[in-house]
C-alpha cells in the first residue's frame, strides 16, 4: 500500500543445506529464535504521523545461534574440517548478531522507553513502571492484557505489555510492578507464547530472593470443567512467590463455567488491583485511539487488499477450499459433515486435533448496520497504527472490508465497551443508565444484556448519542475470533481432507428475535463459488448442501493441536463416551486404529457411548458406528437417546445400569477414558458414575474411587473435552 517503492528480504532454507522439506517451517523458526534472521517493519509513514516508524516483531534473541548453524551443512562442513576456526568465526558471527539485535531493540524504542534503556545502562532508577505479562492460545487474554494496558494508561501509569516468551527472564527483577495473565490449555497445558519462559523460571539454581522486591498480581484464565483448573496461573503465581516475589493481591480464578464465564471473577479482580496498589481513579476521558483514521475520497488511488487476511494470538489462517457440505441427519437440528481438501497447503493433523476456523459477518447484515452508521460500504479508509497496537490490519481497506472481515460488532460486548459509550454519550439519560449498568448496583441489569446476546451493534443502537468513532471501534471491538471445532477423521485414512461434523446454534432472545451462532451460520450460508466476506445472513433458511463442485468457496482455517491425546500404545483399550457432536473426535480415533490394523498393526478393544436426544433425527455417522459394531471394529457400543422415552436416559445412566462393563475396561485392561460433550452439570455427573462403578464393582470405598479416577486425570488417562 506505500506510495512508493518496497522492499521486502525473505528468507527460506534449501535442500542443498541438508534441511529435509518436512523440517523448513522449524528451521526458519530456529533462524528467527536465535537472531540470525531478525523479523522487523520499516514504514516511514508513521514517523509522518508521530509514531516509530521502526517496528521489532522478534523482539529478542530465544535460541542459541550454534543450534541454528548446526542445522545446516554449509556451517557445519567447517565444523568438521577446521573446528578452530569455525569456532572464532562463529563465535565472532553470534557476537556481531546480539549487537544487531540491541541495536534494533533501541531502534525499536520510543521516547520514554529508550530514556528508561539509557538510564538502565548507568544503574540510575527509571521510576514506577508496570509490567503487564501474557499467555494465551485463542486471543481471549491477548485482548484482555490490551484492555488493562487502556486502563493503566488512563491512570497516567506507565506500562509495558509482552507474551512471557518475548521478555528476557534476565529483566524480571528490575521491574517494579508485573501483572501476570494466564490462560490455561486443556489439561494444564501453557499456552504457546509462555513454554520457554515457564521452563526458564523453572531453573532450580534462581535464588530464593530472585524476585526480591518485585510486586506481582495474577489473574488466571481456565475451565473448572477440567482437573488442572487455571493450572499455568496457579503455577506461575506459586513461582513468582517461591522466587521471594511480594504479593499484592490473591490470584484471580476466571472460570468460563461461571454466569459470565471469565469476566465474572475478572470484574471483581480489576478495582482490587486498583485499590491495592492505590491508584487514583482514572479522569473521565477517553485516551487517545491507537490509530487515526482517515476517510479517502473515492477517487484516492490506492491499492485495497482482496480481503484481510484474519489473525489471532497463533498466527494467521490458510485458505483451503471447502469441498462439501452434506447432512449428517434427517429432519431435528441442522447438523452436517463440511470436508476440507488441504493437499498443497502444508496443513497436516493427528487424531485428537481441531480446526480453527475464521468467519465473516454477513456482509448484507454490515451493509444494513453502515446504513444506520452512516457509513457508505464502499468508503475507503486510511488506517494508521499510531498507537503501536500491533492489529494486524491492511493500511486501507473499505468500511465493507473493515466491518465484515475485522471487526466483531455482532459479538457480545465486554464492561469497557460500555464504559466506553458512557464517556462519549451526550443525552444525560444515557450517559447515566450507561454509568448504573457498569456500576455495582447495575449488575443484574447488565446480566440480563448478557443473557439477551446484546451485541457491539445493538448497545451502539441503544445509546445513539454516543457516535463511537471509527477509531475507537479499533480499539474496543476486536476482532473476530476463530472457533475450534475436534476434527472428525484420521489422517491415516484421508491425508488430504480433513472432516468436521457441526450442528448449527441457533436460539431466540428475550424479544422473540432469532439469533445465529457466528461461526456456524457462516459455515451453513456457503455456496460454490462464493468469495470470503461475501456471505449473507440476514434470512431464515441456509443455503443448500453440495457436493465435489469446481469452484467450491475458500475460506481461512489453522489447525490446533490436540489437547487430549491417544494412548502411545495402540492397544490400549478405549473407553469413549460422546455426546451429540462430542461423538466427532471419536470418529479419528476410530479410523485411526481401523487404518493401523488393515497394516497388521494389533489395537485396542474400544467401547462406545453414544448420547443424544432422538435416534430418528440426532444419530449423526449412525451408519458408521452400527457398521464398526457389526464388524467388530467397535467391541461394545452402548446408545443413550433420552428423548424417545419417557424417562430421559443418558449416557452417565448406562454405566450406573452396566458398572461391570466399565469396571472391566479401566480397572483390568487398563483403558483410557474419553469424554466429549457439552459443558455444565454433564461432566461432574460423568465422573460420579464412573466414581460409583469403579467403587461399587471393586468393592471400595468412594473417597478411594474419588483418588483413583483424579489419579487417572493428572496420569492423562481419564480426558475431558467439553465445550460451553
Amino acid at each position: 500500500s506505500y506510495n512508493g517503492p518496497s522492499l521486502l528480504l525473505c528468507y527460506s532454507p534449501c535442500i542443498d543445506w541438508g534441511v529435509d522439506m518436512k523440517d523448513m517451517m522449524q528451521v526458519q523458526k530456529l533462524a528467527v529464535d536465535s537472531g540470525y534472521w531478525p523479523l522487523y517493519r520499516y514504514d516511514p509513514r508513521r514517523a509522518e504521523q508521530g509514531g516509530i516508524p521502526f517496528q521489532l516483531d522478534s523482539k529478542r534473541i530465544k535460541a542459541d545461534l550454534a543450534d541454528y548453524l548446526k542445522s545446516e551443512n554449509r556451517y557445519a562442513a567447517l565444523a568438521r574440517t577446521d573446528s578452530e576456526r569455525a569456532t572464532r568465526l562463529q563465535g565472532a558471527f553470534k557476537d556481531y548478531t546480539v549487537g544487531r539485535m540491541e541495536h534494533m531493540q533501541r531502534q525499536a524504542m520510543d521516547e520514554s522507553e529508550l530514556l528508561d534503556h539509557l538510564k538502565e545502562k548507568i544503574g540510575e532508577s527509571t521510576g514506577e513502571k508496570m509490567l503487564i505479562l501474557y499467555a494465551s492460545e485463542t486471543g481471549i487474554t491477548a485482548s484482555l492484557s490490551k484492555h488493562l494496558e487502556r486502563e493503566m494508561r488512563r491512570r497516567d501509569i506507565r506500562v509495558k505489555v509482552s507474551t512471557y516468551d518475548d521478555f528476557d527472564i534476565a529483566d524480571l527483577p528490575k521491574q517494579s510492578v508485573v501483572i501476570n495473565l494466564a490462560a490455561t490449555c486443556g489439561q494444564g497445558e501453557f499456552p504457546a507464547n509462555s513454554k520457554m519462559f515457564w521452563d526458564q523460571i523453572s531453573d532450580e539454581s534462581l535464588a530464593s530472593d530472585y524476585l526480591k522486591g518485585v510486586k506481582y498480581a495474577t489473574f488466571a484464565m481456565g475451565d473448572t470443567g477440567y482437573v488442572f483448573f487455571n493450572e499455568v496461573g496457579k503455577l506461575i503465581d506459586s513461582r513468582f512467590k517461591e522466587l521471594g516475589g511480594t504479593e499484592v493481591l490473591p490470584i484471580g480464578m476466571g472460570d468460563d463455567q461461571a454466569e459470565d464465564k471469565w469476566e465474572t471473577a475478572y470484574n471483581e479482580w480489576e478495582p482490587e488491583l486498583w485499590n491495592e496498589l492505590g491508584t487514583a481513579p482514572p479522569p473521565k476521558e477517553l485516551l487517545p485511539a491507537a490509530f487515526h483514521v482517515n476517510k479517502l475520497d473515492a477517487s484516492a488511488n490506492v491499492s485495497l487488499p482482496p480481503f484481510i487476511t484474519p489473525h489471532d494470538a497463533v498466527g494467521p489462517g490458510v485458505l483451503v477450499p471447502l469441498e462439501s457440505c452434506r447432512p449428517l441427519t434427517p429432519g431435528g437440528r441442522d447438523l452436517r459433515q463440511y470436508e476440507f481438501n488441504i493437499e498443497g497447503t502444508g496443513l497436516t493433523y493427528d487424531a485428537g486435533d481441531a480446526l480453527a476456523i475464521f468467519s465473516t459477518n454477513g456482509e448484507d447484515r454490515v451493509a444494513q448496520f453502515l446504513d444506520w452508521y452512516g457509513v457508505s460500504p464502499d468508503t475507503k479508509l486510511q488506517l494508521l497504527d499510531v498507537g503501536r497496537s500491533g492489529l494486524k490490519v491492511p493500511e486501507h481497506v473499505t468500511a465493507h472490508q473493515l466491518f465484515t472481515q475485522h471487526l466483531d460488532i455482532f459479538g457480545r460486548p465486554k464492561r469497557n465497551f460500555y464504559e466506553m459509550l458512557s464517556l462519549l454519550a451526550e443525552k444525560p439519560e444515557e450517559r447515566e443508565r450507561l454509568e448504573f449498568l457498569i456500576s455495582k448496583e447495575g449488575k443484574s441489569d447488565m446480566r440480563a444484556l448478557v443473557k439477551d446476546t446484546v451485541t457491539h451493534a445493538d448497545v451502539m443502537k441503544m445509546f445513539p448519542s454516543a457516535r463511537v468513532p471509527i477509531e475507537y471501534l479499533l480499539d474496543y471491538v476486536p476482532s473476530i475470533k476463530p472457533r475450534l471445532y475436534s476434527i472428525g477423521s484420521a489422517s491415516e485414512m484421508y491425508p488430504n481432507h480433513i472432516h468436521l461434523g457441526i450442528v448449527e446454534e441457533d436460539w431466540k432472545n428475550s424479544h422473540g428475535e432469532m439469533r445465529r451462532g457466528q461461526s456456524t451460520w457462516f459455515l451453513r450460508n456457503q455456496t460454490p463459488g462464493m468469495k470470503w466476506g461475501h456471505t449473507m445472513q440476514l434470512k431464515n433458511d441456509a443455503e443448500a448442501p453440495f457436493a465435489n463442485v469446481e469452484n467450491p468457496p475458500l475460506m481461512p482455517v489453522r489447525v490446533n493441536p490436540a489437547v487430549v491425546h491417544l494412548p502411545e500404545d495402540p492397544k490400549t483399550p478405549l473407553v469413549m463416551v460422546g455426546l451429540g457432536t462430542g461423538f466427532v473426535p471419536f470418529r479419528s480415533f476410530i479410523q485411526q486404529r481401523v487404518v493401523l490394523k488393515s497394516r497388521g498393526i494389533e489395537t485396542g478393544d474400544m467401547v462406545l457411548y453414544f448420547g443424544a436426544r432422538f435416534k430418528a433425527t440426532e444419530f449423526l455417522y449412525g451408519d458408521e458406528i452400527e457398521a464398526y459394531e457389526a464388524d467388530g471394529t467397535i467391541t461394545h457400543l452402548r446408545c443413550a437417546f433420552s428423548r424417545d422415552q419417557a424417562e430421559k436416559v443418558y449416557a452417565q445412566h448406562l454405566i450406573d445400569r452396566e458398572p461391570e462393563l466399565l469396571y472391566d475396561y479401566m480397572m483390568n485392561r487398563g483403558a483410557s477414558f474419553y469424554l466429549c460433550g457439552p459443558a455444565g452439570n454433564m461432566p461432574a455427573q460423568m465422573k460420579e458414575s464412573v466414581i460409583n462403578a469403579i467403587a461399587k464393582v471393586g468393592k471400595m470405598e468412594h473417597s478411594e474411587a474419588v483418588k483413583l479416577v483424579t489419579q487417572w486425570q493428572i496420569e492423562g488417562r481419564y480426558n475431558v473435552e467439553v465445550w460451553g
